[in-house]
């Protein structure tokens, strides 16, 4: 029984653990305003300027001009391509809270039951008259 529940636990925390590091790129159209809005401190951003170079930081200040890292900055004017990664954090808390439910259970299960040691006796006639549960 307890290799299962250590498969179960690994089965369900591994994939709800790696979706928590999750994140794709998102392009941003190349407008001033609009970069302004959607871009915030912290965000990681890959940019790549109208002279050809490259780069990839978090952004540690944005304003109405440009934003900058904390050794470069750079204008939206400069700017030919701007992609900011995000993290679909949302989603992945979900499915980790999920798998965690999941792992309490199949430990509440692998126990013997609820805790003061609770135990369900359901009627074996087939009848609708149901179980019944008993503290011990």
């Amino acid at each position: 029984m307890r290799e299962i529940l250590v498969r179960l636990v690994v089965a369900l925390l591994v994939p709800a653990l790696a979706l928590y590091g999750c994140a794709n790129m998102r392009t941003l159209p190349n407008d001033p305003k609009v970069l302004s809005r959607q871009i915030e401190v912290g965000d990681v951003v890959e940019v790549q300027t109208r002279s050809g170079h490259q780069h990839r930081f978090e952004v540690v200040e944005v304003d109405g001009s440009g934003l900058a890292s904390s050794d470069l900055r750079l204008e939206y004017r400069e700017l030919q391509n701007v992609q900011i990664q995000r993290t679909e954090k949302e989603k992945a808390a979900w499915y980790l809270g999920l798998a965690l439910a999941a792992v309490l259970f199949a430990v509440i299960i692998a126990s013997g039951g609820l805790p003061g040691n609770y135990s369900f006796r359901g009627s074996s006639g087939g009848g609708s008259s149901g179980g019944t549960v008993t503290a011990h």
